[in-house]
């Protein structure tokens, strides 16, 4: 068993069950899935702590524990992009293809801001 390895089992062990994180599928996905492909290299010693992640200036991976929290508490089935989409796209009815994603195409209305 490798050192991320190790680290990811007992951040599921340690972080995210005992936090009442009772779906499997949160569970299981996340035992499998390696966080450290998504930090930056410097980081990923990081990758299974128990905080946030700066993986651009100003865009964060969040911490297991919320992040298994989030999308347990709201029962997420439609996800969007990156690490999270990674984790839980079992758990997903509609998964974004990545056709659309490298070109910068969504299936979401333009935004109606003020200008």
């Amino acid at each position: 068993m490798t050192d991320m390895t190790k680290a990811r089992h007992f951040m599921v062990e340690c972080q995210v069950r005992p936090s009442d994180v009772t779906d499997t599928r949160i569970t299981e996905v996340m035992s499998r899935l390696e966080r450290e492909r998504f930090v930056p290299a410097v980081r990923q010693a990081l990758a299974y702590s128990d905080a946030c992640i700066e993986v651009k200036p100003g865009r964060f991976l969040m911490d297991p524990r919320s992040l298994a929290k989030l999308v347990q508490a709201l029962d997420i089935r439609e996800l969007g992009e990156g690490f999270f989409t990674r984790v839980f796209p079992p758990i997903s009815a509609i998964n974004s293809s990545s056709a659309s994603l490298q070109s910068g195409r969504t299936n979401r209305p333009p935004s109606r801001g003020t200008h």
